[in-house]
């Protein structure tokens, strides 16, 4: 690729970029996240636009040389979010996100469609992905998870795994997590209790699996979102 030129390349491909005889280069990356794009399978933005991509039902183009204008488009919100990672204005969060929105948007509307036809696998997993959060409060274990789907748990391991990235437990344990932001912000449930309505089973557990995912403690969280509530 030369200047101002893109390429998308999809998860899981093996690729490689070095400089034209060796001479120095600049490029930068946008990664997108299934999870930044939207919320999950009950998500019609997921159902619609992003699982596509992640079955492989519909190819994004590779390259992008910037024409036709659409491609020029596409790349000058790629500029953009870059320029505003550099600047950080307020509420640059925003704009990022509704930038890079409108380039997968871009991106999707001139797919290729029919590329590998896993859409059956795709579904099961939004139907695995709805079972999660509708029992995330219960002691749910791989076999549950697999049996809704019909499968076996190393398959369905591996399944969900290829599509969503993540493995199930880690899947369960972010909506575990999102429940109790909720609650800590919305409630003034003790965090214990907040814990176990959540479907952890030990507060230290909780702790500690929280301050992973969030960067703080619960009770840490909670007293930031009453400061920024004041």
């Amino acid at each position: 690729i030369g200047p101002g030129q893109a390429v998308f390349v999809r998860s899981g491909d093996l690729h490689l970029g070095l400089g034209r005889d060796l001479e120095p280069c600049e490029f930068f990356a946008l990664v997108f996240a299934p999870e930044f794009l939207a919320i999950d399978g009950n998500d019609i933005v997921f159902q619609n636009y992003v699982m596509p991509v992640l079955d492989r039902t519909l190819k994004l183009p590779t390259f992008y040389s910037g024409e036709p204008a659409w491609e020029e488009e596409l790349i000058q919100r790629t500029r953009k979010v870059r320029r505003l990672n550099k600047e950080r204005p307020q509420g640059y969060e925003l704009s990022i996100k509704a930038e890079m929105l409108e380039i997968w948007r871009l991106a999707f509307e001139h797919g290729e469609r029919g590329v590998e036809g896993r859409a059956s696998a795709a579904k099961d997993m939004i139907t695995a992905m709805e079972y999660i959060r509708s029992e995330f409060a219960s002691p749910l274990t791989l076999k549950d998870i697999a049996g809704r789907v019909n499968m076996s748990q190393g398959y369905f391991c591996r399944r969900f795994s290829s599509v969503m990235h993540i493995t199930p437990f880690e899947y369960l344990l972010q909506i575990r997590v999102d429940n109790s932001c909720r609650l800590l912000r919305g409630t003034d449930l003790p965090v214990g209790e907040i814990a176990l309505r959540c479907g952890f089973n030990g507060f230290s557990y909780f702790t500690k699996k929280f301050s992973q995912l969030v960067g703080c403690t619960p009770l840490e969280f909670r007293k930031r979102g009453k400061k920024g509530a004041d």
